[in-house]
Formats: C-alpha cells, structure tokens, sequence
C-alpha cells in the first residue's frame, strides 16, 4: 500500500540545468527544466496504468520536450496546432498524450488547486476531466518562461473520428457551420449549434448511461466548486461498418458489467468510457464514443468577470463566460441533455442487473 503524499509533495520542484552542445559561448548554453510535483503526478500515471518507460518514450529528451529545451520553437510550431489562446498543443507519436503550453497565470492556478484535482481523480476513476500527467517549465538563456502540461488524448485510437463536437452549453459564436449543407473537415470540432442541428444524441445502454450522467454532475460540480469556467466537453464519433467488431464489443460490455457488479473489484486502469479501444460503444454497437472534459485551466478570474460584464448587456447567459456556477450548471444539461433518453438496457446488462 502507498503512502498518502504530504501536503508539500504537491508544491514541491525539482530543477536541471541543460547544456546545449551546438552554442559556442559558455554563456548562453544553460537552459532550465523544471518538474512540479513528480511524485504526484506518477501516482496519476499510475491510476491509468501508464508505465513510466513508456512514459518517456513518448515525451522525453528524443521527443518533444527535448525539441522544447533545445529551443527548437519554432521547427516544433510547424508541426504544432494552435488555440485560440495562442497556446499550441503537439500530440505525441503513439497518440496517447497531448502537450500543451499553458500561460504563467494558468499554471500557478492549476497548482494551487492540484491537491484537490489529485482527490477528484483518486475518488473519481470514471471522470471525465481532462488528465494532466504532468507540468514543466522550461527557462531559455534571452527567453521568455515557456509553461507546458502534459495531458492524456481523449482520441486514444487509431480509429478514424468522422465527426467532432465541443461542447460548452452556450449558443453565442457556437456554430461553425456557415451553411447547413457546408462539409466541415473531420478533423474541425463543430460546435454546440452544429450538434444541435445534426441532431446528434448519445445512445448508451442505462448502466452505463447512469455512469455518464453521475459522473458530468460530480465532474461539474468539481469545476464550479473551484471557480472553472470555459471548459468544454469533446465529444468524437466513429462509425463501426464490421459485424464482428460488434460480437467483440459486446463480449467486452459483458466482462466489463460483470466484473463491476463483484464486490472485489479494483479501480481499473481504464475508465468505463475508453474500454471499447478508447471510446464507449453505443446500445445498438453501430458507434464508439470519445469523450473528455478539456481545458479546465481557465479561472474565473478579474480578465474573466470584465469579460462577463461587458459582454453580460448584450447577450446574457446564453454566452460562453459566466459566472463559474452558473456555467456548470449549464453545462450539465447541455451535456445530458446528449444522453438518448428511454434507452432500453442492453441484454448485457439487463441480466446482470439480476446477478
């Protein structure tokens, strides 16, 4: 049995210096790498089984965290999408982790709320929040700090997504569809209007239906009870044409159901929603779902409230920026209302109910 982590283990850092080979002047080869937390933040790689040799191959010195301490900024860009934020994220090779820079304000935020994140995620192993495996911060010689998380992909797959949506529970700027006929590039989320006008409904089978909805509430109320707001759930679609992925799909629906109905049961290092190759097939095994709460960084902060206010005359709680209660509960049945209602249990389920 581990040893519960002390309150200093959360705010402690550990720092390297780093010679650049290529720089001639003993002065300007140094640059620093911070690691915030480790011990924290192994313990989240350990709830999801991520094996630390893994781990690094993924994102450590040949990859991309060795482009961003050798300061090749900006051959790494190129590869690199950006938010709107003028943040960028890489996805790395095998697809399991994304790295995003965050802003100064951004990072001292989610540290000073990582001993409560750690709990929601020891208590919660089905949340939906987006898992920040790690958080770094790398100083440059006659550069700027540059802030960066490593976060867990919600497209763990090497499925195609054919169709993407963000969804936040607000109906200002929320389309991205100009016309109801334009083809959106698969890889473009569309937006909370678009989902609307598709029509689009999650179908799942009641057990794990009423995982979902308990879990968006206590997700939900996590992001409101820590002044969140901003935050999105990304929801992906793909479509299955094989019928025997669906005898498949369906022998793993009867494994999962049955070994959560024991009472022995262990957190399992996937949670519910990703057991059917990273996704959660539908009650009728047509499609898989990716889903995850993204960009839970953004505090409600004085930027935000001047936001709110100047924006609030015009448009009022139908925008984006409110007040982080307000915002989950809006959020919540933006997201439920997702959820296919009268959905008949599987056959699955239905006879493990009984069990």
């Amino acid at each position: 049995t581990q040893h519960e982590l002390k309150p200093e283990q959360f705010k402690i850092k550990f720092s390297y210096e780093l010679v650049h080979k290529r720089t001639k002047s003993s002065s300007e080869k140094i640059s620093k790498f911070m690691d915030y937390a480790p011990e924290v933040f192994y313990r989240i790689r350990q709830f999801y089984g991520i094996d630390g040799d893994d781990y690094l191959k993924s994102i450590g010195p040949e990859q991309i965290v060795g482009n961003l301490i050798m300061g090749n900024i900006t051959s790494l860009q190129e590869q690199c999408s950006t938010g709107k934020s003028g943040s960028f994220f890489y996805y790395t090779s095998c697809g399991r982790f994304l790295i995003k820079t965050i802003s100064s304000t951004e990072f001292k935020f989610f540290r000073s709320i990582l001993p409560d994140y750690y709990k929601h995620l020891e208590d919660n192993p089905n949340t939906f929040l987006m898992t920040v495996f790690g958080l770094h911060k790398i100083k440059q010689p006659k550069s700027n700090k540059l802030h960066f998380a490593v976060l867990g992909s919600v497209f763990k797959t090497s499925r195609e997504i054919h169709v993407r949506y963000d969804i936040k529970g607000s109906t200002i700027d929320r389309r991205v569809r100009k016309a109801s006929n334009e083809v959106i590039d698969s890889r473009v989320a569309l937006k909370d209007l678009d989902c609307a006008a598709d029509g689009v409904k999650i179908e799942l089978n009641e057990y794990f239906k009423n995982l979902f909805a308990t879990q968006v509430k206590a997700d939900a109320n996590f992001l409101g009870r820590h002044g969140i707001n901003d935050y999105s759930l990304l929801l992906g679609i793909h479509r299955l044409s094989s019928d025997k992925e669906k005898k498949d799909f369906q022998n793993i629906t009867t494994s999962y159901l049955y070994s959560s109905c024991k009472e022995e049961a262990k957190r399992q290092s996937k949670p519910f929603f990703q057991i059917h190759d990273g996704g959660i097939i539908s009650a009728n095994y047509t499609e898989i779902y990716f889903v995850g709460i993204i960009d839970i960084f953004t505090s409600y902060n004085m930027k935000k409230k001047l936001e709110y206010w100047f924006k609030a005359i015009r448009y009022g709680s139908k925008m984006s920026c409110i007040p982080p209660g307000p915002y989950a509960i809006r959020f919540q049945g933006a997201v439920l209302n997702l959820l296919k209602k009268k959905t008949l249990p599987t056959k699955e389920a239905h006879q493990l109910l009984f069990i």
